[in-house]
């Protein structure tokens, strides 16, 4: 099996966050461990301390001055990102978060002017307060040159609360992101001809299950996002969020929406036996048997019982036409979650087309059911949370939430007025008012971070 592509051509700005980031994360662990068993003025500490300092310095000039690594629950998130981490990455992050936890820190910086001797004195300080605990609170009262560090709304260790109250987008970022993770850890597994683990995958998906009501609007943002659609993960983490919101729009309970997210997310596994099926319509994957051969990697570890039934005719329901129009709910649903996940990521590897555009060709479409096509509308609307749109009036604006009652007129926060000037944000109900969407936009000629705007 040939490995996934990662990116269309050379490394771009996300990418190259991620990867130092996650060399950032892995040096760091590797300095604290070191930390325990050596003095800091101890020659053998120094070539580790000149592999991290070489890639900080290599992330402050090419990605941000400033790297600032924050450790809530869970969660690894660089800057205010989520890190796109494999699972060696987040094991390291969740070893450093116990070992800050003890100093109730919950996020550390380093910024420009940090230097070689700072991050020396640093982790001598950390190795103190761990090798000594009366000593913990000295390092709080320390300033290092360059370093930060601080609670991230921290509560009292001992009262054995959580680190930090994550706000709505933050749990629906992380959320998502652990699903992603997850499921590339599943494939680079199974690639490697090992028995897969399907736990992680469905308690990432049980976290996204469990999210509240209140944060809807933001999962549907999810579908909005363009980062991670360039990777199978993020493909297959796609499609399982979409049938997830379909499922919680038919009012099923949260557990049936959890392995509908599973079976969904993993039906599409079998793409990775090339790379030329990552991004491929289903048919071209059907013909190699893409489907069957993942459902067959899925079976070892399936278990019994209706999950394990949803993830198999899941799989086995994209092999055929028939299959993907007229098979079982979860094997149609899953079909029109992968058509429109395909027909809207960008282009080269998706057809970059707006989302009615694509709605259009999938009530064409002679292999999806249209009443299922019809529920992902009712679902998500014809402009969906995070689409770009000209208004009747010439204005720009970004679609906030749905309108299951009239898809055309969801809820807009108004961003620039019709000669593309920005304005003081402001929202607009089309269904309270005579303004309606005359067309959608593209974001990036108005300069729009669709991700930053839903998230940041």
């Amino acid at each position: 099996m040939r490995e996934a592509p990662r990116s269309a051509g050379g490394e771009g700005e996300e990418a190259s966050f991620h990867r130092l980031s996650a060399q950032l994360v892995e040096r760091l662990f590797v300095l604290v461990k070191l930390a325990q068993v050596h003095h800091m003025e101890n020659r053998a500490v120094a070539p580790a301390l000149e592999r991290f300092m070489d890639r900080l310095q290599t992330f402050h000039r090419e990605v941000d001055p400033e790297f600032h690594l924050q450790l809530p629950d869970d969660g690894v998130y660089v800057n205010r990102r989520l890190l796109r981490a494999d699972a060696a990455t987040w094991e390291r992050a969740r070893q450093l978060r116990r070992y800050f936890r003890q100093f109730e820190i919950g996020e550390v910086g380093f910024g420009a002017e940090t230097r070689i001797e700072t991050v020396r004195d640093f982790l001598q300080a950390i190795r103190e307060g761990l090798l000594d605990p009366g000593r913990l609170a000295e390092l709080r009262e320390r300033h290092f040159l360059g370093i930060s560090f601080r609670e991230l709304h921290a509560v009292a260790a001992q009262q054995g609360r959580a680190l930090t109250d994550l706000a709505p987008r933050v749990r629906v970022l992380r959320a998502f992101g652990l699903l992603v993770a997850t499921i590339e850890e599943l494939v680079e597994r199974m690639q490697r001809g090992r028995r897969a683990a399907l736990v992680p995958v469905r308690r990432a998906a049980q976290e996204l299950a469990q999210l509240p009501d209140s944060t809807l609007s933001l999962q549907m943002g999810l579908l909005s996002l363009q980062q991670l659609r360039d990777t199978l993960a993020g493909r297959l983490a796609f499609v399982g969020v979409a049938v997830m919101l379909m499922g919680r729009r038919l009012g099923r309970p949260r557990k049936e929406l959890r392995d509908l997210c599973v079976a969904a997310a993993l039906a599409g596994v079998g793409r990775a036996i090339s790379a030329e099926f990552v991004f491929a319509p289903p048919d071209r994957a059907a013909a190699a048997r893409a489907f069957f051969e993942g459902a067959g990697w899925l079976l070892p570890s399936s278990g019994v019982g209706l999950p394990a039934a949803l993830r198999l005719v899941a799989a086995v329901g994209q092999q055929q036409p028939a299959g993907r129009r007229h098979g079982h709910l979860v094997a149609r649903m899953t079909a029109v979650a992968d058509a429109y996940e395909r027909l809207t990521a960008p282009e080269p590897l998706g057809q970059g087309l707006p989302t009615d555009r694509a709605i259009a060709e999938m009530r064409r479409a002679r292999d999806l059911d249209p009443d299922v096509v019809r529920l992902l509308v009712e679902t998500v609307g014809l402009f969906p949370v995070g689409t770009t749109v000209r208004l009747s009036d010439g204005s720009m604006a970004i679609v906030v939430e749905p309108n299951p009652e009239d898809p055309v007129r969801p809820q807009v926060s108004v961003v620039a007025d019709a000669q593309g000037r920005p304005v003081p944000r402001y929202l607009c109900d089309l269904a309270d008012g005579e303004l309606h969407i005359e067309a959608t936009a593209d974001p990036a000629e108005m300069n729009i971070n669709v991700g930053h705007f839903l998230f940041a």
